[in-house]
């Protein structure tokens, strides 16, 4: 669940810098500064995409504060007890112990959030930005 969350801040740069580049230089130099911002702020600003209109940046966004609320807890964490409906988790926040209950249905709902936010992030990569950049980055200008 760590790396398959991790692997989604690819697209959401490729998404971003399409979105906001007018240029194929423009692109090459966004590529290299948004990974530099936090996930969160990389979310954060994907949320604010008015393109598509459907809606889908917001609703991924949402999808992805949540995914990494739960990475970020899971990441410095370590297994208590598990059993196929459960698992606990523990780790120290703040000097405190915190203890952190997985069940089953969630871990699920979390590997679908992140496969249908991995397939709405390349649709929007399709979606945003300007064509004419598009089709040089993807080839389509060459003769």
């Amino acid at each position: 669940m760590i790396g398959d969350t991790a692997s989604l801040e690819g697209l959401l740069d490729l998404v971003l810098a399409l979105a906001d580049a007018r240029d194929e230089d423009a692109f090459h130099r966004l590529l290299k500064v948004y990974p530099r911002l936090g996930f969160p702020e990389r979310v954060d600003l994907l949320a604010t995409l008015r393109h598509p209109s459907d809606g889908t940046p917001q609703h991924v966004a949402t999808w992805l504060k949540k995914l990494i609320s739960m990475r970020n807890r899971l990441a410095h964490a370590w297994i208590v007890d598990a059993s196929p409906q459960k698992a606990l988790f523990s780790s120290i926040y703040k000097g405190r112990r915190q203890d952190l209950l997985v069940f089953d249905v969630e871990m699920a709902r979390a590997f679908r959030m992140i496969r249908e936010s991995r397939r709405s992030l390349q649709a929007m990569a399709d979606q945003v930005g300007d064509t004419d950049l598009w089709g040089h980055l993807m080839g389509f200008d060459a003769q």
